[in-house]
């Protein structure tokens, strides 16, 4: 799929929960108020043929340009509409790029940033990396709550695509998947999700350790 040209300032939502990446398909549920705020930018009526949001995490209260995580991910708007209760609204979100912000404006929490799109370095994973990263998944118990990965697998799914899952699959706080977001390319982003993946295992195999003294 071809990356459409995104602009140079787009409305960003800032979360505190929600690292998302590209190639990344997500689903939210956003107050009436931000579509409203917004929606003459990124969602109008009728709508243009490509309307984008930035997700960026948010640390702490009050929302303001210090309290916001500078690198993102910019998505395309697949859907939106209103739910029933006519005070939130759906939308599905397609993961584009990575991106940070250069200038941001806010008001009630939401707002708008002039944004600089990153290219990852070109380059896919290496294969003994790929290898050694689905390992891990399987010995950590991870692979069962995601049951349509392997048919990505076995159907081609590319490096970035397959990573990138991961890293938004993971049971990994919301911070970590940010230092995920950060990496400037495919193989240095697989090597921080290992190393947080091996903390994992040695944090599990300590517990147990732990247990079995106790006993």
């Amino acid at each position: 799929m071809d990356t459409p040209s995104i602009p140079s300032i787009i409305p960003i939502l800032p979360l505190p929960h929600l690292v998302i990446f590209p190639q990344i398909q997500v689903s939210l549920h956003v107050p009436r108020s931000f579509y409203d705020h917004v929606k003459e930018e990124a969602f109008p009526d009728p709508p243009k043929a490509e309307c984008f949001l930035g997700i960026v995490l948010r640390k702490i209260q009050p929302i303001s340009e210090t309290t916001i995580l500078p690198i993102g991910c910019v998505g395309k708007v697949v859907r939106c509409y209103n739910l029933p209760c006519g005070q939130t609204v759906h939308l599905d979100l397609h993961g584009l790029k990575r991106f940070r912000m250069e200038e941001g404006w806010f008001e009630d929490g939401y707002g708008q940033a002039r944004i600089e799109v990153l290219e990852d370095l070109p380059g896919g994973l290496h294969e003994e990396r790929r290898r050694h990263l689905l390992e891990t998944f399987k010995d950590l118990g991870l692979m069962k709550w995601m049951p349509g990965l392997e048919d990505h697998i076995k159907a081609g799914m590319d490096d970035e695509g397959l990573l990138n899952l991961l890293c938004f699959e993971s049971d990994l706080p919301p911070l970590e998947k940010y230092f995920l977001l950060e990496a400037e390319d495919l193989n240095q982003r697989c090597g921080r999700l290992l190393d947080l993946l091996r903390f994992r295992i040695q944090d599990t195999q300590s517990s147990r350790g732990s247990c079995q003294k106790e006993r």
